[in-house]
Parts: structure tokens; sequence; C-alpha cells
């Protein structure tokens, strides 16, 4: 049986949960571990020598205590993969970026060059906090590691909003080529892989399926203001795609 490690942030919570209620019984070989940090608190962790410690009463403690039966550190030489769920491309941030470029009005238009848009995108998946753990893991050990992208914002949003989002449309596909390039760089780690989201449970390439809002099917779609939270179906998906794509990797025995 091979131990993996889940960390993550809320999107982890999809998964861990896909795991639990319908995925557990069809991969016997596997036993996970999640580590879960949501919001800001994974920048809460200790890093030691082949150890990542959630400090004591801190956030990221209550965190992992409640997310990985009780354990608030990771050892690091106790697992066979690493996988990160998710990487983001901060489509909040972006999507304001893209507002100020599409405005027509000359007085008020903001040029942004290309060299600073990259190294804007680059500055962002530097601070992520799974750049920081890929860099204490690979610091200690050369288990591998797998980065599992953030699902898309729901289809929902620009089907509600599409006034607002309208100028994300316009410049999304230079924003998701700047996002692969830059994180195909800085994550430029050996035995480390990047997982796509599931083909399946896109909408469009950079909206997801309304089916996969967490909200789904449980309150009247009017009145939902997350557009980014996802539901088991989603974990599930995304889950089988990733425990697959660990078989192709080799393990140590």
């Amino acid at each position: 049986m091979k131990n993996i490690c889940f960390i993550g942030t809320s999107h982890l919570g999809s998964v861990a949960s896909a795991w639990h209620k319908r995925i557990a019984p069809l991969y016997p070989e596997f036993k996970p571990s999640f580590f879960a940090g949501p919001g800001t608190s994974l920048y809460q962790a200790e890093f030691l020598p082949n150890q990542i410690k959630a400090p004591a009463d801190s956030q990221l403690e209550e965190y992992f205590r409640l997310s990985a039966d009780g354990l608030t550190m990771i050892e690091l030489d106790q697992y066979d993969c690493f996988i990160f769920q998710s990487l983001d491309e901060h489509f909040m941030g972006i999507s304001e970026i893209c507002q100020l470029m599409a405005v027509e009005n000359e007085d008020e238009h903001v040029f942004f060059s290309t060299a600073c848009l990259e190294a804007t995108v680059e500055a962002s998946i530097e601070r992520s906090p799974v750049t920081r753990y890929v860099q204490h893991i690979r610091s200690c050990v050369d288990t591998p590691i797998i980065v599992s992208m953030t699902p898309k914002t729901s289809i929902l949003a620009i089907e509600k909003h599409p006034e607002e989002y309208a100028p994300y449309l316009q410049y999304a596909e230079f924003f998701q080529d700047l996002f692969i390039k830059a994180r195909t760089k800085i994550l430029n780690y050996p035995k480390l892989t990047m997982v796509e989201q599931p083909e399946e449970t896109l909408a469009t390439p950079y909206f997801t399926k309304v089916e996969y809002l967490n909200p789904y099917g449980k309150q009247n779609l009017a009145n939902v203001t997350d557009y980014w939270h996802k539901n088991v179906k989603y974990g599930k998906a995304a889950l089988i795609k990733i425990l697959e794509h660990i078989k192709t990797i080799p393990l140590s025995e």
C-alpha cells in the first residue's frame, strides 16, 4: 500500500469527501492523508528538517487536526507521493486587471506591458503556499510531487454577471498562456508533474460546468454567490484523474 499525502486549501475538501464517500474501495492500493489549510492558513506552517509542522495553537493546527485525523505534522519521509490541490490562477485578480485593460475611454485606459503582466503572474505563483511547500519538500526528499490545478470558476458567474466578466473573456487565453508559462518556469523541479482540471468538468476552456458547483442541487442558483468551490462530484472526477496519474509514476518500493 502506498502512502500519499494531499496538501491544499479549501479546494481539497471536495477531493477528500470524494475519497471517503465514493472512491476509497476502488483504490485499495492507496492510503491517503489530507492536510487542508483553508484561506491563508497554509502560510502559518513551520518548515523543519524532513517535516512540515502546524504551529501550536494556530489556525493551521486546528485545520490539519480536523482534516488529517488528528495529525498536525507532515513527516516528509513517510509518504510515497505528495499531491497539491491546488495551484490557483487567481481568477478574481486577473479579472480586475482585464477590466482595466478593457476600458475604451483613453483618459481612463490603463496600459500594462506584457513584461509587467508576466512578472505579476510569476509573482503570484512564487508567493503561493504550493511553491513554498514544494521548495521545502524537494530540499528534503526526492519523492514524486503532483500539482493539481484549481478548478476554474463556474460558468454560472458569467451567466449571472455577463458585463462584469466580459473583459476577462476578452483576455482569458492570453492570461492562461502566461499562467502555464510561469508555472512551468517556477515549478521546474525533478519528479514534479502537473495535472489539469478534468476535461469533462469544463463548460468552456475557462469555466466549469454548473453541475460541479458546491451549492448545485442544494439551493436556488439565483442566490448563489460562491462560484469557486466545487462539490463531491467534481472531487471524484479530479481525484480519479490524480490517482490514475500516480499509477504512471514510478514510486519507491
